[in-house]
């Protein structure tokens, strides 16, 4: 058997490209929730308000407890907290 180079062995494992987004949670919150409030959000999760900003702002890396606590205090799905994306993330204009 032949010995493979390294760009072949980096080409065999090369992963796509994608993010984590918790647009969906957003979705829902804005849709279901019955005051849609952010305050409400951080009562309910008792979430300190910067782990908060995270969630409405997708600022990753974050606990996967977090998308647990999500899920069990709205008695959500993980596909309703959270979604993967292939691609690069859009990068948000800095004001």
């Amino acid at each position: 058997m032949e010995k493979e180079t390294k760009n072949e062995l980096i080409q065999e494992n090369e992963v796509e490209e994608g993010y984590l987004t918790f647009e969906p949670f957003r979705i829902w919150f804005i849709k279901y929730h019955p005051t849609g409030s952010r305050m409400d959000f951080i009562k309910e999760t008792g979430l300190a308000p910067g782990t908060a900003a995270k969630i409405w702002n997708d600022r990753f890396p974050v606990k996967t407890d977090l998308i647990v606590l999500l899920c069990s205090t709205y008695n959500l799905r993980i596909e309703q907290v959270v979604e993967f994306r292939k691609g690069k993330r859009k990068q948000r204009k800095k004001h």
